[in-house]
């Protein structure tokens, strides 16, 4: 027989999705949540993308920032499922990749993503990959992007070298 859902129950399933564990961080106390919310990992979700689109859009991407981008993923992990400090709620992509760095350098972002739950990360893991397209379609314009303009590059200093400017192989046949 199944029991009537009342606001008591409700209350009483939220709190328990609230619970957390301390945790030791390189010697220092965190705590950390033992069950990861559906909202919060939406939250992690939206803000991850909210961030990457906001990067292309100002023309920040670049191999630095993409190399960066599992940190910035588990910066924001951190920032909703653990009590680490300073870690922005605005999504200021600057901010939030010198708290990652941070974080990253001085291994604390390693120990507290070991102490949590491998299932409760795949949550956040199995909902990026289902969202991710976007991210790939960015990813592919940087590509695409970097390869024309390291074309654009070659074929410039390649015209430099045909033309009967200085150096040009044209002035060295014409000396001889």
């Amino acid at each position: 027989m199944t029991q009537k859902l009342d606001l008591k129950t409700l209350k009483r399933l939220n709190k328990e999705l609230e619970e957390t564990k301390p945790i030791s961080a390189i010697g220092f106390e965190v705590k950390i949540n033992t069950v990861f919310k559906e909202s919060k990992v939406d939250k992690v979700i939206f803000d991850y993308f909210c961030l990457f689109e906001d990067a292309s859009r100002n023309g920040d991407i670049d191999e630095d920032f993409i190399r960066g981008m599992g940190g910035i993923l588990h910066t924001l992990i951190l920032r909703e499922f653990s009590d680490v400090p300073s870690i922005p709620t605005q999504r200021d992509l600057k901010k939030v990749i010198q708290i990652a760095t941070v974080l990253y350098d001085t291994g604390i972002m390693e120990a507290v993503m070991a102490e949590f739950d491998e299932l409760e990360l795949k949550k956040v893991y199995n909902k990026l990959e289902k969202n991710s397209k976007r991210v790939g379609a960015i990813l592919g314009e940087f590509a695409l992007s970097s390869t024309l303009s390291e074309g654009a590059e070659k074929s410039d200093n390649s015209q430099e070298l045909e033309g009967t400017g200085e150096g040009a192989p044209s002035d060295t046949i014409k000396d001889k």
